[in-house]
């Protein structure tokens, strides 16, 4: 018994431990099925373009968005509303992205969105932020966790600043009524753009763009994990099967040693009254005295010894009784000390066969007695079958005589159908050939179309680096214009009388200097004067020659060098000069804060004019898989009317339905 509790004990023990091994190698293994799952459910052409660029077909490849980094499971829901993008593949360089097109046009896997981190690299700059944000909201771009550093920018390209609220309450707070609009998303879905348009929500949100944590199993491993797990988990089952028969075991013997020790105290009873009784015994037979016989007692005596004769056989048998009695105790108290021995597992053994024999019994019985019922049932139910099936067959009897007659006249009918058929083979025959004709035509023009394709992206792309070369140079016509308006605005600041004065006193110098610089008359002395009030038109702008305005330049100088002032003028000059300083300064604070109104002003216009151009590409191409995907073959363009100012003149939605001309 005392073994038997050691083993439970130890047994108990192994179990939790393996309890503990079970549920983690359970959850692991879980988790990698659910992660190969998801693998085996990616769609066709992530999993192609991964298998390739696994297999070193594709060079620069690093896979789609959302599987380059992770984010905390509470914003599943935000990054997955928030960025449209997730399912784009990210790639090094333009090269590489076109590369990437060709296959899956070649394997016509559908149509992807590429990010090149060659062309966004510029971003990285704009990644940190310059000021605090309205509640200290988190941007979203901050909470992702990229597998590499250099994956940080492509989140940014994607998701730009925008912010994660709690709800929609603050999202409105933040998005809408700060001095700055902020593009904010909350945590179930819910998105305000910086337009002021609101998205999300419902019943079923957007979710499982993107992973909690980096878990990438192999299946090899997922093999290994789930084999781990059934191999802990039979364990387990055998563990608690030993737990369960030990139990049984300790519960059968514990109740059999007090069945034992009972028998032990009643027979330790039994011993005992039977001492007493042959002490008080003895005892009287001290005290009795012994009496003188007559012959009347005598002939008594001789009667109790004949008695006495006639009874010792039969007290030899209880004294042979009570030697059993003596000796079943020493039995059971050798049995009470031997107990758990071999014996004791015998005893078990064959109690449990006769156990296990006695159900099987009872089972058999049982199943005996539910068979015959069984087929009493099933004897009704063969008659019942035996007689439909008569009158089946006489229906069937009538039935064959009707056909036999329906086919005889039905083979006189199969000759002619069987030379209808013959001619409709002819003519199926000429109808494959004409349609592997035009199977060839409709590949030549697939082929064709894809060129095209090919080409339109070639020229999309020549027209963006037009568009931004343009862009580039306006900027550079505005900026050179305020210069321009500044120095006009310093020159009608300047003391044009006190420099009026200045040129008359110094005539003679200035005309001793002549000979050896170009007049002012040769430059056009009039026109330059107008160009500082005013704009010159083209025809003036033609007279204009660059080396002139250089040596008018170089004569101005000189002449600044070699002015001798009017020392009283200067005085006077001097505490004008510092009334107007101070004036300045006043005026340079004002125009340092319209200056940076201005900056701002041009880089929202910018980043609108960005956003909504990079949104419009997307709602275009979109519009343009959708058409095409409904009508199956048509066509559908969504263009600017003014591709210089999108603002101005709105857009023109054109459709081509199957076999019909473009309309409006």
């Amino acid at each position: 018994v005392v073994e038997a509790k050691d083993r439970l004990e130890k047994v108990v023990a192994q179990m939790e431990e393996l309890t503990k091994q079970v549920t983690s190698t359970r959850s692991k293994a879980e988790e990698a099925r659910q992660e190969a799952e998801k693998e085996i459910n990616r769609g066709r052409l992530i999993r192609a373009v991964y298998e390739q660029s696994q297999a070193g077909k594709l060079k620069g490849v690093h896979g789609r968005l959302g599987d380059l980094g992770t984010i905390p499971k509470e914003y599943d829901v935000a990054v997955s509303t928030a960025c449209g993008m997730l399912d784009a593949i990210v790639v090094d360089s333009t090269e590489d992205g076109q590369a990437l097109i060709e296959f899956i046009r070649r394997e016509d896997l559908g149509r992807a969105t590429c990010i090149c981190l060659e062309k966004i690299g510029h971003q990285a700059s704009r990644m940190e932020l310059t000021s605090d944000t309205p509640e200290s909201a988190p941007r979203l771009v901050d909470l992702i966790k990229p597998a590499k550093p250099e994956y940080k920018v492509a989140f940014f390209f994607a998701l730009q600043n925008t912010l994660v609220a709690e709800d929609l309450e603050q999202a409105t707070r933040i998005g809408l009524q700060s001095r700055t609009r902020w593009r904010v998303v909350t945590l179930q879905g819910q998105l305000i753009d910086t337009s002021g348009t609101m998205s999300g929500g419902g019943n079923q949100v957007a979710r499982g763009g993107m992973r909690a944590a980096a878990c990438q199993y192999s299946p090899e491993e997922v093999k290994g994990l789930m084999e781990a797990y059934e191999k802990a988990n039979s364990q387990l089952g055998a563990i608690r099967h030993e737990r369960r028969a030990l139990e049984e075991a300790l519960q059968l013997t514990e109740k059999e040693i007090a069945e034992y020790d009972l028998r032990e105290q009643k027979s330790t009873m039994d011993v005992q009254s039977l001492q007493k009784q042959l002490e008080a015994y003895d005892a009287r037979l001290k005290t009795m005295k012994v009496p003188t016989l007559d012959n009347k007692d005598k002939s008594k005596l001789k009667e109790l010894d004949k008695l006495i004769n006639s009874r010792k056989d039969e007290l030899e048998e209880i004294q042979e009784q009570h030697k059993s009695v003596e000796e079943e105790v020493r039995d059971l108290h050798n049995q009470i000390m031997n107990i758990g021995g071999e014996e004791l597992r015998v005893a078990k053994a064959k109690v449990e066969e006769a156990t296990k024999k006695c159900e099987d019994m009872r089972r058999n019985t049982k199943k005996a007695l539910l068979d015959a019922d069984n087929m009493v049932k099933n004897s009704k139910k063969a008659e019942a079958s035996a007689q439909r099936a008569g009158e089946e067959r006489a229906a069937a009897e009538k039935a064959l005589a009707k056909l036999k007659k329906e086919h005889a006249s039905l083979d006189d009918k199969a000759e002619v159908v069987l030379n209808s058929y013959n001619q409709l083979k002819e003519a199926m025959a000429e109808k494959d050939k004409l349609l592997g004709e035009l199977k060839q035509k409709r590949d030549k023009i697939i082929h064709e179309a894809s060129a095209a394709k090919s080409q339109e992206v070639d020229l999309v792309n020549e027209m963006e680096e037009k568009q931004r070369n343009l862009k580039e140079i306006y900027g550079r016509i505005t900026f050179w214009g305020n210069k321009l308006q500044d120095a006009r605005k310093e020159y009608k600041m300047l003391p044009l009388d006190f420099l009026a004065e200045l040129r008359g006193a110094q005539a003679g110098a200035v005309a001793a200097e002549t000979d050896a610089v170009v007049p002012a008359q040769a430059i056009g002395l009039e026109v330059a004067r107008r160009a500082i009030g005013t704009d010159l038109g083209a025809a003036e702008l033609d007279t204009v020659v660059r080396a002139d305005c250089d040596a008018r330049m170089l004569q101005l100088e000189a002449n600044v060098k070699n002015l001798k002032p009017n020392l009283s003028s200067i005085q006077e000059f001097k505490r004008a000069d510092t009334e107007h300083r101070s004036r300045l300064a006043d005026y340079e604070v004002v125009h340092a804060q319209r200056e940076e109104s201005r900056h701002k002003l041009e880089s929202l216009r910018q980043a609108r004019l960005e956003e909504f151009m990079e949104g419009f590409s997307i709602i275009a191409m979109k519009l343009k898989e959708m058409y095409q995907m409904i009508t199956l073959g048509g066509d559908a363009e969504l263009e600017l009317v003014d591709n210089l100012d999108p603002f101005s003149e709105g857009i023109n939605f054109s459709v081509r339905p199957p076999k019909k001309s473009w309309k409006q």
